[in-house]
């Protein structure tokens, strides 16, 4: 079976964030990405622009302290979307997470990312575990 295009590209961005490779990583968006991310967190809101994309990603590693980790589990993609379900770990302030969570990415002409809803398996969990002071 051929993969999409766009399930290919998508593979790509998965592949060179999980490597670390930002500038592989910063590639696959456009200029005018926005990432949509719910909830009442430290990392809830809207992230604009490469730059905000970037520190999103800066911020989660950094209050993991690099542990923060996704596997990519499963994507479907058409001409504009891809639909991702991933399974993403970390550990924060002595306390440990695992979740599921799904993810929905538009794709412009050009293939590149210019948004992405995320999808909470467990939203309460989630906001707990990104509260600026931990709930213990």
């Amino acid at each position: 079976m051929v993969e999409h295009p766009n399930a290919m590209r998508f593979r790509a961005f998965y592949d060179a964030l999980s490597a670390g490779d930002a500038e592989a990583l910063l590639n696959t968006l456009s200029p005018d990405v926005r990432f949509h991310v719910p909830g009442d967190g430290m990392l809830a809101g809207e992230y604009e622009g490469i730059q905000g994309v970037a520190t999103l990603g800066l911020r989660a590693a950094a209050e993991t302290n690099g542990t923060f980790k996704l596997d990519l589990l499963d994507v479907i993609a058409n001409d504009t979307y891809a639909v991702s379900r991933h399974r993403w770990t970390a550990e924060r302030d002595g306390r440990r997470i695992e979740m599921n969570n799904m993810n929905a990415y538009r794709f412009d002409a050009a293939g590149k990312i210019v948004e992405r809803w995320e999808f909470i398996e467990d939203q309460r969990t989630h906001d707990d575990f990104w509260a600026p002071e931990p709930n213990r």
